[in-house]
């Protein structure tokens, strides 16, 4: 592949070499297709991302026969999906020259499908002109635009009246956009999921009460109070992120106190809350997500969770008082139903009054820690008591009577046979679901006989959905959760 355009591709003569339905082909194809991650393991950016943009992959299956060979070039939907490096082009010009040529090729390839794209440059330098204005000829197309990149001497003014179909926008937390540079949204109609900074919370040309899905990245303690009382904005938003850019944050930050003070806001439509934080966990981010906790009153709270980007090696902090009062505040606890919180130091003891105090819980994620490269913490959290109290029995229904969905990162300390307990008790009267691996691969395996059980109700009586993995959890959000995601989720 010369780079510069989409390779030519000669028209295969053979025929076809199955009678597959062309629908079933082309899922097929769509499954092969390579996805952004590949360039998280790659050392050559420059490559990658011309081998990415090309699809080649699939160019090399369209070589089999004609048939194959129509389905893939005829099918715009295979290049819909673009995503862009900065250093692929930043160390020469000719390297931009040939990226703008294959990016124009496969645009043109696209035809009128929707497109979704992201904009990956960590630096301040934002994309180049030509790159943005080629993606802004086709503005008309966009579904999904994400820039993790500097928006500065971008002049989104072109964009006016030009984004009939865009339904998701987010913006780096490092670089907002300016309430000027907004305008050219007030013909996105359909904009329901949007991202931004603290710093740019004023968008007077954005429909917010149309937003159904809002994600917001702290990225000072100082706006904490300014999130807060922004969210009521957002009329009917039913899932919400906030990520702290810890990362970010000024010196004074984890020195100085910034306390809230102002009475909880309602979010009377928010089902799905999620707490991200990036960058190493301090007693400032403690408070931080107290404060958020005591701040909002959340009466229709279906799932919260609590991630950390830097775990395993930094956790957060449990908030105990803060979640019992936004329990108790909301009105929630027979009606949130999803806990996950892989990622935060909690102790037993605090776990099963946190689970006493949300009986309609149906999903639980909770982790075992252990110190990696001295940071961290050793908690052995799935222990013989833990499981006892979730086991129901004659006489006992157990915490969480609802629960029907377990995952667990765990050392395998607890006695085995009392964790089949549990799960067996859990089985009726519907199926019961666990996720469990081993924290490190030393801790060994479940014992051939327990694991021997849950297969048999898992492959023959149908009653267990079942995922056990042998050998490090590896439960780093960084390698789990997609770009935008990793902001809220």
């Amino acid at each position: 592949m010369d780079g510069a355009n989409l390779p030519a591709s000669p028209r295969p003569t053979s025929a076809p070499i199955c009678r597959l339905p062309a629908e079933t082909l082309i899922d097929i194809f769509a499954v092969h297709s390579p996805t952004e991650s590949v360039f998280y393991d790659s050392t050559h950016v420059y490559s990658t991302q011309l081998e990415y943009l090309a699809n080649v992959h699939l160019l090399t299956l369209s070589q089999v026969c004609s048939q194959w060979h129509s389905l893939i070039i005829g099918n715009p939907t295979f290049w819909a999906s673009i995503v862009l490096f900065a250093p692929a082009w930043a160390w020469a010009p000719s390297r931009l020259e040939r990226i703008f040529r294959l990016l124009k090729s496969v645009l043109e390839r696209g035809g009128d499908c929707p497109i979704t794209f992201a904009i990956y440059n960590n630096c301040a330098v934002p994309p180049p002109i030509c790159i943005f204005h080629l993606l802004a000829q086709h503005s008309h197309r966009w579904s999904s635009a994400y820039f993790q990149c500097s928006m500065e001497g971008l002049d989104l003014s072109i964009l006016k009246g030009r984004l009939p179909l865009l339904q998701k926008l987010e913006i780096c937390p490092k670089h907002g956009l300016s309430s000027q540079q907004t305008d050219c949204l007030d013909s996105a109609l359909v904009l329901d999921t949007l991202g931004i900074s603290s710093s740019c919370l004023e968008l007077p040309t954005i429909a917010l009460n149309r937003l159904l899905n809002f994600g917001c990245s702290v990225i000072s303690l100082e706006h904490i109070p300014d999130v807060i009382s922004f969210l009521p904005r957002l009329k009917i938003v039913t899932d919400l992120g906030i990520g702290f850019q810890v990362d970010r944050w000024e010196h004074w930050d984890f020195t100085r106190r910034i306390p809230i003070q102002i009475a909880p806001e309602t979010l009377y439509s928010l089902a799905t809350f999620t707490c991200t934080f990036y960058g190493a966990f301090r007693p400032a981010c403690q408070q931080a997500l107290c404060d958020i906790f005591g701040s909002l009153t959340l009466p229709k709270l279906n799932s919260l969770s609590i991630n950390a980007m830097e775990y395993p090696e930094c956790i957060v902090e449990w908030p105990d008082y803060p979640f019992f009062g936004l329990i108790q505040r909301s009105g929630i606890s027979s009606s949130l139903k999803v806990l996950k919180i892989t990622p935060v130091q909690i102790t037993e003891s605090e776990l099963i009054d946190a689970l006493s105090a949300v009986p309609g819980l149906e999903h639980l994620e909770v982790a075992d820690k252990i110190r990696v490269r001295n940071r961290g913490v050793d908690l052995l959290l799935i222990t013989d008591n833990l499981l006892r109290v979730l086991t129901r029995t004659p006489g006992s229904d157990g915490l969480a009577t609802q629960l029907h969905s377990f995952v667990c990162a765990s050392r395998l300390k607890f006695t085995h046979s009392l964790f089949l307990d549990f799960v067996v008790s859990r089985l009726e009267p519907r199926p019961f679901s666990v996720d469990i691996r081993p924290v490190v691969e030393d801790d060994g395996r479940l014992e051939p006989a327990v694991h021997a059980r849950l297969q048999e109700l898992a492959l023959h009586e149908r009653k267990l959905e079942l995922v056990y993995v042998f050998g490090p959890a590896q439960f780093s959000l960084k390698s789990l959760i997609a770009p935008w995601d990793r902001a809220h989720r």
